[in-house]
């Protein structure tokens, strides 16, 4: 069940951005927070917070790689001045 779940949550993700993925943990961390949720959808929400976050970061890792590679080709271009 876990498994499927975590696809379906994957299949959410893709082409979300950043600021939307963001908004959606935000939500899912305000739910948790919620003295009267259900101890099921705390399992579900811990899964969705925990892959969301996952998303987040591999999103910040990509766009921090994507500056280095820029920041590199400038500092090439510059030598080759």
């Amino acid at each position: 069940a876990l498994a499927k779940m975590r696809k379906e949550i994957l299949e959410e993700l893709k082409g979300l951005s950043y600021k939307e993925s963001l908004e959606e943990l935000d939500k899912l961390l305000g739910d948790l927070q919620n003295e009267n949720i259900l101890l099921e959808d705390i399992q579900k929400h811990y899964l969705r917070c925990k892959i969301y976050l996952e998303h987040c970061e591999e999103l910040l890792a990509n766009a921090e790689q994507e500056v280095i590679e820029i920041d590199e080709i400038q500092k090439s271009s510059e030598i080759g001045k």
